[in-house]
């Protein structure tokens, strides 16, 4: 099973893939993806009897867009692959390891 996300813009949307779309949600979040996007991906979950376990990769709009919604996106997708629920499409994951060593290089993270 494939999740998808998108919160590159205001309107977020989420869903979850297994040779066809088998459930997704779509909303307008304005600028609230983080405090909207986990509770309407629980939600979607549950309503179609998907458990976290069965997510096998996940897939994350890069925009364009705004670049705080992106990194919304990009976090859980992160988050997901760190708690080996689902693994990361090689677009994002080369996305997140450019990321995480720019981190690396700024001063207030050493």
């Amino acid at each position: 099973m494939l999740i998808a996300l998108d919160t590159s813009t205001h309107i977020s949307g989420i869903a979850l893939y297994d040779g066809a779309v088998r459930a997704e949600v779509v909303w307008d979040s304005g600028r609230n993806h983080t405090a909207q996007i986990l509770p309407q991906l629980d939600l979607l979950l549950r309503h179609s009897g998907v458990m976290r376990g069965d997510l096998r990769a996940v897939v994350v709009a890069l925009g364009p867009g705004s670049w705080s919604g992106l990194r919304v996106g990009l976090s859980i997708a992160k988050e997901s692959v760190w708690r080996a629920i689902c693994r990361c499409s090689a677009s994002a994951r080369s996305m997140l390891s450019r990321a995480s060593s720019r981190l690396r290089q700024c001063p207030s993270s050493r």
